[in-house]
């Protein structure tokens, strides 16, 4: 809805058809972006995907490695059979909470539980959102309750983000902005973190969004 598209097919489609999950077929249901983002859609059904659908989302996640370069996934901020397999099949994994006292307490409640799954480690990195001096919280409280680095801090930019998101426009392709030159600086970094702000040469394969395995986060 964010990004101003209107996909046909959902996720679900993916997984009930795995048999017939080619390129081809693929590309009948993602719907792509005017930046070049392929999107596999979140279903409308609210008990979909659940647990019987484990081990088709595994198998989905196999597949789309192979023809994607990047996968993003929206894993919802319930833990489910489906997170389970999006979390052990991710590189980098991104906890991402507001510097309030109910979203930190929702953050240390996830983070423990991705830790006693095994999925923590060097690939989870925190996130912080909306902060903006004073904070509800100082960060250094937040990292001592989380017993884990903040990563990133985006600033508080209502009017710029809100702007963006109505007009179905990425903040990275909105024009200047502080949080958009974050977004970019970010994103370059987990392309390649080596390199810094440098993006080294690489296959021309699309990046795909994959909305919602679980339900918001």
């Amino acid at each position: 809805m964010f990004l101003g598209v209107r996909p046909r097919y959902s996720l679900i489609d993916a997984i009930d058809n795995l048999h017939r999950l080619d390129r081809e077929f693929l590309r009948e249901l993602v719907v792509k972006h005017k930046s070049g983002l392929e999107i596999l859609a979140g279903s409308d059904h609210f008990d979909r995907p659940g647990g019987p659908d484990a081990g088709a989302m595994e198998e989905l996640l196999r597949l789309l490695a192979r023809q994607y370069e990047y996968i993003l996934i929206d894993a919802g901020s319930q833990i489910n059979a489906c997170s389970v397999a999006a979390l052990y099949a991710a590189d980098l994994l991104f906890l991402i909470a507001n510097p309030d006292v109910p979203s930190v307490r929702n953050a240390q409640r996830l983070l423990e539980r991705v830790r006693q799954l095994g999925a923590a480690g060097e690939r989870v990195r925190f996130v912080l959102n909306r902060a903006q001096e004073p904070y509800p919280i100082p960060p250094k409280q937040i990292e001592g309750a989380l017993g884990h680095p903040i990563h990133h801090t985006f600033p508080s930019d209502y009017k710029t983000v809100s702007t963006s998101l109505n007009s179905g426009v990425p903040l990275a392709l909105a024009g200047n902005s502080e949080i958009a030159a974050q977004f970019d600086a970010f994103t370059r970094h987990i392309i390649s973190p080596a390199a810094g702000t440098e993006t080294p040469a690489q296959p021309k394969r699309a990046k795909l969004g994959l909305e919602r395995i679980a339900s918001l986060w």
